[in-house]
């Protein structure tokens, strides 16, 4: 799981008794206390090592070379950390594609910028990511910039994946402006 955070996305997929070999990157230095991410505790090294998740600390901005051999993983997941990469995601699905084995997977999720939350924000006159004082912040962990479900696409195929099936779900982060839209990409 690149981005994998505190570890509850591999933690779910290993409880669906999936005998694999779970592996979670992340820079971890944005889980402390008084951020949106939350601080960084003993109940997510628990986690870890309940679910017997292997973790490596990779900041993929500064350094976006996967510490893992060429077509290593069957499955790879990137579960809404996008939004959240102050540049384009391109030379981390590029990287992403190096490690997943040619006939593996990548899963990827995040919000979708015509989403009917981000656009009730809009016609709220209100900013879809964050207000103003959180963004001039010294430390900003929100949204830098959400994709459209075409500009997904074009950033995956341009990395060498082939989409194998796309679809919508409800907005599960603001359910005041129901239905919203994310989106989930398998690709192969």
């Amino acid at each position: 799981d690149v981005g994998g955070g505190m570890g509850v996305n591999l933690s779910v997929i290993s409880l669906m008794d999936i005998k694999a070999e779970y592996h979670l990157i992340d820079r971890f230095d944005e889980y402390i206390e008084g951020t949106i991410m939350g601080k960084f505790d003993n109940s997510a090294l628990n986690r870890f090592d309940k679910y017997k998740i292997n973790v490596k600390s990779l900041d993929i901005i500064k350094n976006p070379v996967l510490p893992y051999e060429d077509s290593y993983f069957d499955f790879v997941t990137n579960i809404d950390v996008i939004e959240h990469l102050p540049t384009n995601p391109l030379i981390l699905f590029k990287e992403i594609k190096r490690v997943t084995k040619k006939d593996g997977y990548f899963l990827l999720s995040s919000p979708n910028l015509f989403g009917i939350s981000e656009l009730m924000k809009i016609m709220k006159r209100k900013h879809p990511y964050m207000d103003f004082d959180n963004w001039i912040k010294k430390e900003y962990y929100s949204h830098f910039r959400e994709y459209t479900l075409k500009e997904h696409i074009k950033l995956l195929e341009l990395s060498g994946f082939h989409i194998i099936n796309k679809f919508l779900s409800a907005d599960s982060y603001n359910k005041k402006y129901y239905p919203g839209i994310s989106k989930i990409n398998y690709l192969k």
